[in-house]
């Protein structure tokens, strides 16, 4: 029997953020709540709930994700934006 193991964006199994990267299985400390993501350390208390994958419906990211590197934003200004407030967000912590 085949044992598969989460990886990606879960809910949180602690129920403290809308969801939790799950690596191989095991929950991560970078977390996300609507678009904005952080590093956040795992809590000590055990999980209060079984973590569920978050699939692209759950999130309306209005395909802001599926753009590549070398493509030009529709919107510039809010890609940067969007970029600086994410950067910011990460080195806050």
């Amino acid at each position: 029997m085949t044992q598969t193991f989460l990886e990606g964006w879960c809910t949180d199994p602690w129920g403290l953020h809308d969801a939790r990267w799950m690596s191989a299985g095991t929950p991560t400390k970078l977390v996300r709540d609507g678009d904005v993501e952080r590093f956040e350390a795992i809590p000590s208390a055990d999980a209060t709930m079984r973590p569920r994958p978050i699939t692209s419906d759950d999130v309306a990211s209005h395909g802001v994700d599926l753009n590549r590197s070398d493509q030009q934003a529709s919107d510039p200004r809010q890609a940067m934006a969007t970029v600086a407030s994410r950067i910011l967000t990460r080195f806050s912590d």
